[in-house]
């Protein structure tokens, strides 16, 4: 799955189908053999229990890992640390390492969208984020990347205009996720092609509208191969994401000059 979104994970794959370490979301949220429960719901509802429990640690790294010395999807997230605090929940994160190039920017947004979903299952509002680090490091094979990446941002001004980015619908349960999960799929595997009236006809709200209309962008550059994707449906982005579409992809920002034509 996550081959269709980022081709270069497929290396970390020892059979190349399946994804051990790497599977953060299934290690959360599937519940184990045997278990009723996944890993995360156990810990909402330890602290639905125990509002100042110390015991909300969601554990990933397993030492089962370590038995292969040639496997290559070792969990680089060791835990989340669930704290229940005066109201807010906060959250530190636990990396035993973090590639800074290719996996830092993906892990912090990925792992505090799980903190805001946490809080809204708790009736907390959303606290601090705290990103441990036991080993960074940067590739050597991305080191001129990265030195280009630095420079352009010491030279360069910042982005033009910043944005906050949503904030996630109070109402937002597990069904909320299987329910966006399905037209991902629909999308990801291009048995369905959505129009912006399609998407806003949708019964979810429109924060995760907005998620959809992403999957569908994505389908027109990847299925499609497009050289302009739908422009109507840019337009209806928010407008921090439309800029980082604009910014990741030509055809997103083709279709952005053609709209202002």
């Amino acid at each position: 799955m996550i081959g269709y979104y980022a081709p270069s994970m497929r290396a970390s794959s020892a059979d190349g189908i399946r994804l051990g370490g790497s599977a953060y979301g299934y290690t959360l949220f599937s519940p184990a053999r045997g278990a009723g429960q996944s890993r995360f719901d156990q810990v909402v509802e330890l602290l639905l229990n125990e509002p100042d429990s110390k015991r909300g640690y969601l554990p990933v790294f397993s030492a089962k890992e370590l038995r292969d010395r040639a496997n290559p999807d070792v969990a680089c997230l060791a835990g989340l640390h669930l704290l229940p605090r005066d109201g807010h929940l906060h959250m530190v994160c636990n990396m035993r390492a973090n590639d800074l190039d290719c996996g830092l920017l993906s892990d912090v947004f990925s792992f505090t969208m799980i903190q805001e979903y946490a809080a809204i299952q708790l009736g907390l509002k959303l606290g601090t984020y705290t990103h441990t680090i036991g080993s960074a490091h940067v590739n050597d094979a991305n080191a001129e990347r990265v030195k280009r990446v630095l420079d352009e941002a010491a030279s360069r001004p910042a982005i033009p205009s910043s944005f906050r980015f949503p904030a996630m619908p109070a109402n937002t349960e597990g069904a909320t996720i299987a329910q966006v999960l399905e037209h991902e799929e629909a999308l990801r595997t291009n048995e369905l092609r959505y129009s912006i009236e399609h998407i806003l006809d949708l019964t979810l709200e429109p924060y995760w509208q907005q998620v959809v209309m992403l999957f569908e962008l994505h389908r027109q550059l990847q299925h499609d191969q497009r050289t302009v994707v739908d422009a109507t449906l840019l337009a209806a982005l928010h407008p921090g994401l439309r800029w980082l579409m604009e910014r990741k992809w030509p055809a997103c920002a083709a279709a952005s000059i053609g709209d202002v034509r």
